[in-house]
């Protein structure tokens, strides 16, 4: 087959499943994917293209790979000023606001950028990966 057919075959799809890839078993040297959600594994592909990588990237040979083939997730802390905004709009005391803009910001992830200024911790790794060799019921982890 050829990479057009694979690229189509997916794309119309939204995923990868073996049935409706046209290639023959441990043929493929590289996978090359963006499957990345935000914080990593948020909205990810990456499930399906350990689909595509099981049935199709050659075994037992130390050349084929995935791009990327390993992944990491960091986290450290920031400092945001930002509420103390709430204390003083145009002259008024609008503090109560302050509850609920914290509940609505720690509620669900979100993906920021942050002045390295901000930063008040140390980087930690939380959880890495080989992407050539993990499987899907690795990437459920607990911090």
């Amino acid at each position: 087959g050829k990479i057009e057919d694979l690229v189509k075959s997916v794309d119309e799809n939204g995923s990868a499943t073996p049935s409706r890839i046209p290639l023959e078993k441990g043929e493929v040297d590289v996978i090359v994917s963006e499957w990345m959600g935000y914080a990593l594994f948020f909205e990810t592909m990456l499930p399906s293209v350990m689909v595509a990588r099981d049935q199709l990237m050659k075994k037992n040979d130390d050349s084929a790979t995935m791009f990327p083939n390993a992944t990491q997730v960091f986290l450290e802390g920031a400092t945001d000023n930002s509420l103390d905004y709430w204390s003083d709009v145009n002259g008024f005391d609008l503090s109560p606001m302050k509850d609920k803009i914290v509940f609505e910001l720690t509620s669900e992830a979100g993906v920021e950028v942050v002045p390295s200024d901000s930063i008040v911790t140390d980087r930690c790794e939380l959880i890495s990966y080989d992407l050539n060799t993990c499987l899907d019921s690795d990437l459920d982890f607990d911090v």
